[in-house]
């Protein structure tokens, strides 16, 4: 049956087409609206996650200059004490010892190489004023000092370390101490200093190992940033420079000491000079000999000091050096 329009007046066919029109109308308009909402919406989304990212960059670059700062002051610092001592164990605690003030951590440990005794021998920790660090000090079985990790302990870090020339990290204070304590008493010290982590760099300089350091801290590994591990690496190169140094002026040290003692006993007068005709060795039998001290002549040009003749004719140093 075919369909028909309903008769009605036209003044009422005039209203429905208003309606209509109105209705339509409206329907665009909450559709425009909507999908400018929806718009906006997503603008403002954008927006907060780009100011989002923007801070977490922020606060990683923060994070990143506060950590190169740490180092910079450490690495300052560790200038300062190079110059004020080239002794290797002072030289050793006041280095080990910015570890708590520059960079923060729980406290530091060297350890070096004993060849007398085969093994690592402990030689500083920081001493940053802790009281359970200092009363676990005092009652260690052993003197802090006096411990030395046998090469043979292969499993302890300090010695795979230095034997494998690589970093490495522990929650376990006991991985550091085995061929000294045993785990209880290890993982009682752990408990009391509440440590979360040690990381334990060797200190390598011109191939060859010097012994450790390790950083002990109460935070987890979680919560150490990846800058740290350059930082601490970077500190550790510095440190083996330091102490390479230091042990080679001990060195140094030691055999002028040694050859003091032996020109000291020869009865004839000896007197050495350097490439700049400057004196540098001036033994007793000279000082009797010339009647000089060492002190008055040591670094002083030897014509200052010694005039030679050929009869009546002066040499040059130039000449007899």
């Amino acid at each position: 049956m075919p369909f028909k329009l309903p008769k009605f007046p036209p003044i009422r066919w005039a209203r429905f087409l208003i309606i209509s029109v109105v209705v339509l109308l409206i329907i665009i308009a909450i559709n425009i609206t909507v999908r400018e909402t929806l718009v906006n919406f997503a603008i403002e989304a954008i927006l907060a996650l780009l100011v989002v990212l923007d801070y977490l960059n922020v606060t990683k670059n923060v994070s990143r200059l506060t950590y190169q700062n740490k180092l910079l002051n450490a690495l300052r610092s560790l200038d300062k004490t190079v110059l004020s001592t080239l002794e290797v164990e002072p030289l050793c605690q006041a280095i080990i010892d910015l570890v708590n003030k520059e960079l923060g951590y729980t406290f530091g440990v060297i350890a070096l190489m004993d060849q007398q005794a085969a093994g690592i021998r402990r030689v500083a920790i920081s001493q940053n004023q802790d009281p359970k660090l200092e009363k676990i000090l005092r009652e260690l079985p052993t003197p802090f000092k006096e411990q030395v990790v046998p090469l043979h302990t292969a499993d302890n870090l300090m010695i795979r370390a230095v034997q494998e020339r690589k970093s490495f990290y522990s929650s376990s204070l006991y991985d550091v101490q085995k061929g000294v304590f045993s785990k209880e008493n290890s993982d009682k010290i752990q408990a009391q200093l509440n440590l979360k982590v040690i990381f334990i760099y060797p200190l390598i300089t011109k191939d060859r190992a010097l012994g450790i350091i390790y950083f002990a801290t109460t935070r987890k590994k979680e919560e150490v940033a990846q800058i740290e591990y350059f930082l601490m690496e970077e500190f550790a190169q510095e440190v083996a420079r330091a102490l390479d140094n230091a042990m080679l002026y001990q060195s140094l040290k030691t055999e002028k000491n040694k050859m003091s003692v032996v020109l000291s006993g020869i009865t004839d007068a000896v007197v050495a000079v350097d490439l700049n005709r400057n004196i540098v060795i001036f033994n007793n039998a000279a000082e009797n000999l010339l009647d000089y001290t060492s002190a008055d002549v040591l670094g002083r040009p030897i014509d200052q000091v010694i005039k030679i003749y050929d009869r009546d004719l002066e040499l040059f140093p130039i000449n007899y050096c």
